[in-house]
């Protein structure tokens, strides 16, 4: 027969129900080849076993979304609480369930290791152009802190000038009751403006399950 490569499979990998006990037994003895590439061997114990492949496939990033503000808005906003939508436009995909959002409060759909990435789009006609814009979560569903932000400054050239900035934070959700984040921007001028469009993401979150908690 010809030789069979022995997949390695961490411990508890695969529940037993999913084993094909009936197939080969035996310590010593080798299987015949699988029968087409979506059945796999393994060593359950010294015992080769053949395994469909349905039973064993994913991992990876489970859960991905994105949101965006669909209208500008002046000044400063904490949380940016209104005007917020899913994106639903040019193809927009997502894996897993959606993020649900409530007053600029985003609620996870399942526990895990979540990567938060906002991006925020700003312009502004006048002197102090300073802008910052942030993350904010919470570990117990009430006091939010800072977990990261950033600052940018647009050059005055005495028309509208025009800007942009991200910032980053992987996030351990254990309890999608408690953990949940918001967004937020600072300006330095009250005329200042945070960009938002329908049609095309310009102020934007985007949230990736990277991993189990």
């Amino acid at each position: 027969a010809d030789a069979v490569t022995e997949a390695k499979i961490a411990d508890g990998a695969v529940e037993s129900e999913h084993l094909n006990n009936n197939v080969i037994s035996g310590q010593t003895e080798l299987a015949a080849e699988p029968a087409d590439t979506d059945e796999f061997l393994i060593s359950d114990a010294g015992t080769l076993k053949r395994i469909d492949y349905s039973h064993i496939k994913g991992g990876g990033i489970t859960g991905a979304d994105a949101w965006r503000l669909t209208t500008s808005f002046s000044g400063s906003a904490d949380p940016i609480a209104s005007n917020l939508e899913r994106v639903d436009t040019d193809g927009y995909g997502v894996i897993g369930s959606a993020m649900t959002e409530s007053s600029g409060t985003f609620t996870f759909p399942s526990t895990g290791i979540w990567l938060i990435e906002a991006t925020f789009f700003t312009r502004c006609n006048g002197a102090n152009r300073a802008h910052a814009g942030g993350i904010k979560t919470t570990t117990d569903n009430g006091t939010y802190s800072d977990a990261s932000n950033n600052y940018s400054s647009m050059y005055n050239s005495g028309n509208d000038t025009y800007g942009n900035s991200s910032c980053q934070f992987i996030f351990d959700v254990t309890d999608t009751s408690t953990h949940k984040v918001r967004f937020y921007t600072s300006v330095a001028n009250s005329n200042s403006v945070t960009g938002g469009n329908t049609d095309a993401t310009n102020t934007g979150f985007t949230f990736i399950r990277l991993g189990d908690t």
